[in-house]
C-alpha cells in the first residue's frame, strides 16, 4: 500500500495541501520560497516540507542544532518578520533579492503567525499565481 504523509494536510489545512500540489506540479527548479517560521515538531515549513523547496528560515531549535549555533537563524527570523509585515518595500526587496526568494505563501498559518501581515505588498512587488479553493490560501510570484 502507498503512505502519504501528507494526507493529514487535507484535513488540517487544505488550502496548503493545493498550494504544495501546485508548486509539486508547476515548479521544475529549486527556487527559494518565503512561508512562517516556526518552532519544532509544529505544523510550520510545511510547504518546503512537502515540496522540498528551500525556505528562509526553517525550524528555530532544528536550523540551530544543524549550524552548531544560531547565529543564522537567529538573524533570519527578524528578516521573515519584516517581509510578512513590513510597509518599507526597499527594505522588503532588499530582503527578497538576499535570499533570492520566487514565491511568498499567505496561508492560515502566516496570518496566525504575523498579526501585522501586509499582503497587499505582494501583489505590488509579485503577482498572485495561486488561490485555494476554499480562499484561505494564497501563493505570490515575485516579479
Amino acid at each position: 500500500t502507498d503512505v502519504d504523509g501528507s494526507s493529514w494536510l487535507i484535513a488540517s489545512f487544505p488550502e496548503d495541501k493545493e498550494i504544495i500540489d501546485y508548486l509539486n506540479t508547476e515548479e521544475k527548479g529549486q527556487p527559494t520560497i518565503l512561508e512562517a517560521q516556526g518552532d519544532s515538531y509544529t505544523d510550520f515549513e510545511r510547504i518546503s516540507a512537502f515540496t522540498g523547496l528551500p525556505t528562509v528560515a526553517g525550524w528555530w531549535v532544528h536550523e540551530w542544532l544543524w549550524r552548531g549555533s544560531s547565529d543564522i537563524i537567529g538573524k533570519r527570523i527578524p528578516e521573515v518578520v519584516i517581509l510578512y509585515e513590513s510597509d518599507d518595500l526597499n527594505k522588503t526587496n532588499n530582503i527578497i533579492d538576499k535570499y533570492q526568494i520566487k514565491y511568498v505563501v499567505v496561508s492560515r498559518m502566516e496570518r496566525e503567525k504575523y498579526p501585522n501581515l501586509n499582503e497587499d505588498k505582494f501583489n505590488r512587488i509579485g503577482k498572485l499565481v495561486f488561490k485555494s479553493s476554499n480562499g484561505l490560501g494564497a501563493l505570490y510570484q515575485i516579479k
